[in-house]
């Protein structure tokens, strides 16, 4: 028997517990915009298709937010400074902060008054008087007006008046927008619960305040992947919360939704086979992780042709039993390469183009097991919410017209991962399962750096003295309430969005604002059992405001290169552009770029290209000057040829240097040839390019900006 190529979508809703302890007071919006912009919308397109089947997974600490919007308790700071007569200093930066937070080329410049607001945000930035009130409401209502969804602004009155009315906009204008809201917000669990009544939604959960559960088992687990990590001395070890925030997870999505769940979302899909035992403790039939863990549980690397089809296709398209000594539990293995296509590719395509891509791709992967008697299931997992604004339209044509072609599509059936469990018997079995994570096959994402030491650190010593308490007040019954409410800061303190932040490689505007409520949830802990704050629990781990772009110490340097692969001397003072930052909490499992390092002497522009993996692609610096094109840097693999640079769409011969390995590119350009001179800017962007068509950039939208200063006293 022939089977169809079946295919599990699994679309993961996730934000951090934004609230502040004992307030309702969300310290970030984006819970609330994302419900209005992705949640509804993402179940609103499914419902045109209905013979396409998709998975969810909502975060447990998600739901309960989302609860708490529409039953009008949770309030966020850009829902109450519209309401002000005036702002603080430092309000006006909080507004200036978030209210440009959004896409402008796809969302934001859709709306002239937006646009003029965003033109005149650098000088608002450097000096927030600039701004008069007026200017100061309309950016609050735009924000919440743009990260609307379209449809639903279309579809009511009240919304329409006001994206019509344009600018002026009054704190009762801001209101009716929030309130529109809290009304889309109690929307959303309602539509989904919906969608599994009908047959097209299976709906599955994660631990409850998304923490990593390897290392809330044991942090030293970590080095099973990274044997030399730093980790905190003595270790952080607390299966039983980690059991509990499964317990509790799965207690509250079962309750909303009214049936059992089946299939658990591992926060950032990280597990080890003690995870596993608690899935299979807490009746879990099923999990889904990557084919990094995969590959290292089998003890092979799943290659790819030069295609980015993989040639281990019969042993990546398919679950495994794992067996625990609490029962045998399923994983599924996402395909990371066709998940990170929808996340960080396909907003660069035509969304026609991308969706025939991944049906094509699909379809390649039917033909290379379609002879097997046994069926397979290609499992496309992945965050549901941040990528959509970097699409057309929110993603609605691409999503629509991949729905479509799956509908129609012969031999390529979509399920939920119940769905094929319960056709299929599972055979195959994994002796061992590796720890890690869908990012890198490891856990270095959420420990190993400096700051990742500190804060596991000051949380096992606020466990600790809440475990000694606890053992004190065993028989106080009038002092269990203080013990679960210490516990509950506990947990939210265990959440893996602290330590995303606190990763040298992920940074964002409200770094200072997640340090201070990771902080203040374990001070919360010490002040419920009567105890003193330390005061180590009362320093900022990180998270000093971000200098403006014009404070930034000038990178007046002269690099060797000598593609060294520690850049921290020879390019100590490069600026330095991390992977598709715009993307937030989204990370590729591998991506192309690294780094991208920038600086300059007063004859030469110097690049470090830092690459994830050697690639195929075609590399290409553009560089912009200030008078139009300053070039585009075609830059080979290394051993095949010298870059060449393009102006106005023809080579051009430049005296460039160049030095390469596998993994690293170091360019020195001369300022003479992109007519470049000390007090211009020199826009940067690096791009990859897959059959003439941007696959990758950094930075994802604009050109880096980098003023060209001459060097500054005692500067060689």
């Amino acid at each position: 028997m022939t089977h169809p190529l079946y295919i599990a979508f699994i679309w993961h809703h996730h934000q951090p517990y934004y609230r502040q302890p004992d307030r309702d007071m969300y310290i970030l919006p984006w819970v609330r915009v994302h419900a209005v912009k992705d949640y509804l919308h993402m179940v609103d397109i499914l419902r045109k298709h209905p013979s396409v089947h998709v998975t969810f997974n909502l975060v447990p600490a998600l739901i309960e937010q989302l609860i708490a919007y529409a039953e009008g308790r949770a309030e966020d700071p850009m829902t109450v400074l519209g309401k002000k007569e005036q702002w603080t200093d430092e309000e006006k930066r909080l507004i200036l902060n978030l209210g440009f937070s959004i896409n402008w080329q796809h969302i934001a410049f859709r709306y002239p008054r937006y646009r003029e607001l965003i033109q005149r945000r650098d000088t608002a930035l450097r000096d927030p008087d600039t701004f008069s009130r007026q200017d100061y409401l309309d950016l609050i209502a735009w924000f919440n007006l743009a990260w609307t969804h379209r449809s639903y602004i279309e579809a009511d009155e009240r919304l329409r008046k006001l994206v019509e009315k344009g600018r002026d906009f009054t704190p009762e204008d801001i209101d009716t927008v929030i309130t529109v809201h809290r009304e889309l917000c109690a929307r959303v669990i309602p539509a989904y619960r919906e969608g599994v009544e009908r047959g097209q939604i299976e709906i599955t959960f994660s631990p409850y305040h998304h923490p990593i559960l390897s290392l809330l088992i044991d942090t030293d687990h970590a080095r099973r992947a990274t044997p030399n990590i730093e980790t905190p001395q003595p270790p952080f070890r607390a299966p039983e919360d980690a059991l509990a925030q499964i317990v509790d997870g799965k207690r509250l999505a079962e309750s909303i939704f009214g049936r059992p769940l089946h299939g658990i979302w591992p926060s950032e899909q990280a597990v080890s086979p003690e995870a596993v035992d608690l899935f299979a403790q807490t009746g879990v039939r099923w999990f889904v992780s990557d084919e990094a863990i995969l590959g290292k549980s089998l003890g092979i690397y799943f290659h790819r042709d030069d295609q980015e089809q993989v040639l281990e296709a019969e042993r990546l398209y398919r679950p495994y039993r794992v067996s625990t000594p609490h029962g045998d539990v399923i994983g599924v293995f996402r395909d990371h390469t066709l998940s990170d296509k929808i996340g960080f590719v396909y907003m660069h395509y035509p969304p026609y183009q991308a969706a025939e891509d991944l049906i094509v791709r699909l379809q390649t992967v039917y033909y290379r097991v379609h002879a097997a008697d046994t069926p397979h299931l290609v499992v496309i997992a992945l965050d549901g919410e941040n990528a959509w604004e970097h699409y057309e339209d929110n993603g609605e044509p691409f999503l629509n017209d991949l729905y479509r072609r799956l509908e129609e599509h012969p031999y390529l059936q979509t399920v939920t991962v119940s769905e094929y469990l319960d056709r299929f018997p599972v055979h195959d079995r994994l002796d061992t399962l590796a720890t890690g994570s869908w990012i890198n096959g490891d856990l270095t994402t959420w420990i190993g750096d400096p700051a990742h030491t500190t804060a596991w650190s000051l949380l096992r010593d606020a466990r600790q003295v809440l475990e000694d308490q606890g053992e004190a007040w065993q028989h106080n019954h009038n002092r269990q309430e203080t013990l679960a409410r210490a516990h509950h800061h506990i947990y939210v303190a265990e959440a893996s969005d602290w330590f995303w932040w606190y990763s040298n490689r992920n940074v964002s505007d409200q770094d200072a604002l997640f340090d201070t409520l990771f902080r203040e949830n374990l001070a919360n802990v010490y002040r419920l059992l009567g105890r003193p704050v330390p005061r180590a629990v009362e320093t900022p781990i990180v998270g000093r405001p971000l200098p403006l772009p014009e404070a930034l110490p000038a990178p007046f340097f002269t690099p060797p290169l000598d593609v060294n692969p520690d850049p921290s001397l020879a390019w100590s003072r490069a600026h330095v552009l991390r992977p598709h930052l715009s993307l937030g909490t989204m990370q590729m499992a591998q991506p192309p770029i690294r780094a991208v390092r920038v600086g300059y002497d007063d004859t030469y522009l110097y690049i470090r290209l830092e690459l994830g993996s050697p690639t195929v692609e075609d590399i290409v610096v553009s560089l912009t000057g200030p008078v139009g094109a300053a070039g585009d840097i075609i830059v080979p693999r290394c051993g095949v040829g010298l870059p060449m640079m393009w102006r106005y769409g023809h080579p051009v011969k430049v005296d460039m240097r160049f030095q390469c390995r596998d993994d690293i590119i170091e360019l020195a350009v001369p300022l003479r040839a992109l007519d470049i001179y000390p007090g211009d800017t020199v826009g940067v962007r690096v791009g990859l390019f897959r059959d003439g068509r941007l696959e990758y950039a950094i930075p994802a939208d604009t050109p880096y900006p980098l003023p060209v200063l001459p060097p500054q006293s005692g500067e060689v």
